[in-house]
């Protein structure tokens, strides 16, 4: 069988690259699109998953529609020649129209409820929707849920190895004895993101010097910032940020799929951002493990800080974290299996149609 991947932000590299390396070892042909976006050709260079470059990250309006015709007219292309029985992708942008086009089926995996316009434009076309049990909106017999979130896919005990944090770290100079926060920044250049803003830049001087308060602050962020923050810099390579997330004290930041990564790995997290996401909140209001702030104030960051880091605080989201793995799945199994068997019952459907024709043309 033949699979074709869309990956358009970093964390689709993650999601997807254990399930790539399964149906490769099974005989299946995969082939991944990409797009340029923050490190994600850089994470799968690491992996060493070979891709196809569609289009440039573009921001603003005009930037994104420009970028989706790009991207449309070179995946027809690449779908005409590699042939695939399944495309499966995240958001469904531009995959499931193509998918349409040409007559291939779509397999679409969000877990981002807000992201309305794209979900207009490009969810109607799917084959099959599937999204977390905690997701809120409803795509009729299409959709499909999982108990699971996107996270599990490669965060999941089964998929990653939080004890080897201490030596990747120690290599990078992060003494294992000394607690660390990790903050995130997003650039805003998303679609959904077009007129919200996170923390401004007089903002992250007082929320780096509040938060060493904790331990050492170390910055990863998709905006260029000041050589003033060079200092705060993450070492890690790439690939090793989950690691990093592992053996951090706290997550503060921007990004909802790192909160969440955060989470899954049983590392308190602050998620600052006006955009609530359906997974961040049930890792808030289920488990403990996620406090949320729709506005970048520092003070209130730093309550929230010192009360996830009490010792009581720890204790919740020990538990929480807990019962987070005893409620969820391993997501990548899960992919395997249903990619699968959505690729026999197409070909099952399809092997009946045409004998149904054959059938019809030998009656005239």
């Amino acid at each position: 069988m033949r699979f074709l991947f869309d990956a358009h932000h970093p964390a689709h590299v993650h999601f997807f690259r254990h399930l790539l390396g399964e149906l490769r070892k099974e005989g299946h042909e995969t082939l991944v699109v990409v797009r340029d976006k923050d490190c994600t050709v850089a994470l799968l260079d690491e992996f060493g998953i070979p891709f196809h470059r569609l289009a440039p990250c573009r921001g603003g309006v005009a930037g994104l529609a420009l970028e989706m015709a790009e991207r449309h007219l070179r995946l027809s292309a690449i779908v005409a020649r590699f042939r695939p029985d399944l495309l499966v992708g995240i958001a469904g942008l531009t995959l499931t129209h193509v998918g349409r086009l040409r007559g291939t089926p779509s397999v679409v995996f969000t877990d981002t409820e807000h992201a309305r316009l794209s979900h207009f434009l490009f969810l109607r076309w799917a084959t099959a929707i599937c999204t977390p049990s905690c997701y809120p909106r409803r795509y009729g017999a299409r959709q499909v849920s999982y108990p699971s979130y996107h996270e599990l896919a490669y965060l999941h005990p089964r998929r990653f190895d939080a004890s080897r944090a201490d030596e990747i770290l120690a290599a990078r100079g992060l003494a294992s004895d000394r607690p660390f926060v990790v903050c995130r920044f997003v650039s805003w250049k998303a679609a959904h993101d077009i007129g919200k803003r996170g923390f401004s830049r007089d903002q992250i001087r007082p929320l780096l010097d509040g938060l060493s308060r904790f331990g050492d602050v170390y910055v990863s962020s998709e905006a260029r910032l000041p050589p003033e923050f060079d200092r705060h810099r993450l070492p890690t390579r790439t690939t090793e940020i989950h690691h990093a997330l592992a053996r951090a004290a706290l997550y503060v930041g921007e990004g909802a799929t790192m909160a969440s990564e955060a989470a899954v790995l049983g590392t308190p997290a602050i998620y600052v951002n006006p955009l609530r996401v359906c997974y961040v909140t049930e890792e808030e209001e289920r488990y403990g493990l996620v406090r949320q702030f729709a506005t970048p104030r520092v003070d209130s960051v730093i309550r929230a800080a010192e009360e996830l880091l009490s010792p009581a605080g720890r204790e919740r989201a020990r538990d929480g974290h807990r019962r987070l793995l005893a409620d969820k799945i391993d997501l990548t199994a899960w992919m395997k299996d249903r990619l699968l068997d959505a690729v026999t019952r197409v070909s099952r459907r399809d092997r009946a149609s045409s004998g149904c024709s054959r059938r019809r043309e030998s009656t005239r």
